[in-house]
């Protein structure tokens, strides 16, 4: 049986991750790589998007600090799950505390892929 919790939870990610932005920073790192080596090597995209995730990390989190509840005019990470929290009614926890508990993990986990994915 799955999770529904932990299926809600990466969608939320996946989806945040996909939800605009300029994505810049993937392709500098390319250019960058291929302009210094001289070449066009496929080795260079993972650390390249692992950039990209780490960038995202710290929106995440910046959320949470600066209590921003809208990233590029959506709810911020942490907020859907204030929502969510709203929705399904959890115990001993009110809304707000459960999205910045969530913002957090779901920084961290960024953290985690972009490291990943660069070394």
């Amino acid at each position: 049986m799955k999770n529904k919790f932990l299926v809600d939870y990466y969608s939320e990610m996946k989806d945040y991750f996909l939800a605009g932005g300029k994505r810049i920073r993937p392709l500098l790192t390319i250019a960058a790589y291929n302009g210094i080596t001289n070449t066009t090597e496929d080795k260079i995209v993972p650390p390249s998007v692992g950039i990209e995730f780490l960038h995202n990390a710290t929106l995440i989190h910046d959320d949470i600090i600066d209590k921003d509840n809208f990233r590029r005019g959506k709810p911020a990470f942490h907020y859907k799950f204030a929502q969510y929290h709203s929705k399904y009614q959890f115990k001993k926890m009110n809304a707000a505390d459960f999205g910045t508990s969530i913002g957090i993990i779901g920084g961290d986990t960024a953290f985690i892929v972009g490291a990943k994915a660069y070394f």
